[in-house]
């Protein structure tokens, strides 16, 4: 199974370093967002080329856009939109391996996890089969995986928003639609949180444009999009 993991890199190195080594087994796209100094130094000692280099903040939404393109013109099975404050599990794309059929009507949302990095360490390093329980509601912390056909269904995100609700976006088409949010229980992520937001000054405008965005036009689009897919 060929994966692609789209990673927006802005700031906190020594979490992305981590990261980085944690997403073992798929193949990453890398935006260096407008990054710090801490982020390309990472690059450079783990000898790492970004896909984009941006002189501005492109933020989550344009990033995942960008990726999102590149995994639709090529031979991928799956795609996970990702944040570089994510921590996946060792062996977590040999459970999705094991447990996963990319043809399927679902998307996978790992099963996120509070007490970190040490849990996840601690778990048996052997390819369970996973229970499976659908998320019906809310979109969870972001390292979601796609495969081709439901990226087909949302793509593109909206320019209008740049770093809220894209995953709005993305769920409320795929959930109308008929797709799936699924998640196994031995696939655990954890996440820092909103550390880049709280680290980029001009995030809480930019937030606050989306939330206008979305309410005058961003939403009415979304629910075009639904429609169109229904009746394809």
């Amino acid at each position: 199974m060929k994966i692609l993991v789209v990673l927006p890199c802005f700031g906190h190195g020594w979490i992305l370093k981590q990261t980085i080594k944690r997403w073992s087994g798929a193949d990453l796209f890398v935006i260096q967002d407008n990054s710090q100094c801490d982020v390309i130094d990472v690059f450079k000692e783990l000898n790492i080329t970004p896909n984009i280099i941006t002189d501005e903040d492109w933020y989550v939404n344009k990033c995942w856009n960008a990726g999102m393109k590149y995994f639709l013109e090529s031979d991928y099975d799956l795609i996970c939109l990702a944040t570089m404050d994510t921590w996946m599990r060792d062996n977590w794309k040999a459970i999705l391996e094991h447990n996963y059929n990319p043809l399927s009507d679902e998307v996978v949302l790992p099963d996120f996890v509070t007490e970190g990095d040490l849990k996840m360490e601690e778990l048996n390093q052997s390819v369970p089969y996973c229970e499976r329980f659908l998320r019906t509601s809310g979109t969870g912390n972001f390292a979601t995986f796609f495969n081709r056909k439901a990226v087909e269904l949302f793509y593109p995100i909206p320019d209008e928003i740049k770093l809220w609700y894209g995953d709005e976006w993305i769920f409320t088409i795929l959930r109308n639609i008929g797709f799936k949010t699924v998640t196994y229980t031995q696939l655990y992520a954890y996440q820092f949180g909103s550390i880049t937001v709280n680290q980029n000054t001009k995030a809480f405008d930019v937030i606050q444009h989306d939330k206008e965005a979305w309410e005058s036009s961003v939403k009415n689009k979304m629910i075009d999009k639904i429609n169109y897919n229904a009746n394809r």
